[in-house]
């Protein structure tokens, strides 16, 4: 082969390795439009269903699901709503620390999220439900509303992407990260909710980790 040959060989190869990267690109696209936009909608109805169930019944959960209910009734706005504008600055740590796609994917349950709990939630009176069935329904659709984004490669909660972070920067253990900041805002809540509504809030947060031990599937 002469030196001559060798550049356009490799100017060939070049050519050829970014038209694959590009359908590999579109690839994913479609894929994320025809089946995984299905499970994040499915992510989005469950997770603001429960968020329903919850703040009608003054309780709140885990994570940022938790703060954002806790915050919502202190502030005239829904919970879905802060659900998503909480979780943004998170969004840019979930690019750096677990790449484009990801984060890509998580916006696009959050979306669905926000958009499902602020259109229907108006519509939604379940106020006189008992507590113990909101708290256990709502920590369960929770739940199933993770796997459903999981099982589609996309995460739901900030306080995750945080914890991901930490662990990896840190070496901090995830589950007593998570205990943590369960602890933390169940105990933030006693003071506007009470100790009842805090054990039924801990009990909506163990449901939310009992379908996901149940169910998930690595």
């Amino acid at each position: 082969m002469s030196q001559a040959e060798k550049p356009a060989i490799s100017a060939n190869a070049d050519r050829g390795s970014e038209k694959t990267r590009k359908a590999a690109g579109h690839r994913w696209l479609f894929g994320l439009m025809w089946v995984d936009l299905y499970g994040y909608a499915l992510a989005g109805v469950t997770i603001s269903l429960g968020l329903i169930f919850l703040h009608q019944c003054q309780l709140v959960t885990s994570g940022v699901a938790g703060i954002a209910l806790l915050a919502a009734h202190l502030v005239p706005v829904n919970p879905s709503l802060l659900f998503g504008l909480f979780n943004i600055p998170f969004f840019a740590v979930a690019w750096a620390m677990m790449g484009r796609e990801f984060a890509i994917r998580s916006f696009a349950v959050t979306i669905g999220i926000v958009t499902f709990g602020t259109l229907v939630a108006r519509h939604i009176d379940i106020r006189s439900l008992d507590p113990v069935i909101g708290s256990v329904m709502g920590g369960s659709l929770i739940g199933l509303g993770v796997l459903f984004a999981t099982r589609h490669a996309a995460g739901v909660g900030g306080t995750v992407i945080l914890m991901i972070t930490l662990n990896r920067r840190f070496g901090w253990n995830m589950g007593l990260q998570g205990a943590a900041i369960d602890l933390i805002v169940i105990l933030a809540s006693i003071p506007v909710f009470g100790w009842l509504s805090a054990l039924l809030s801990a009990l909506s947060a163990a449901c939310v980790n009992l379908v996901l031990y149940a169910f998930h599937r690595s």
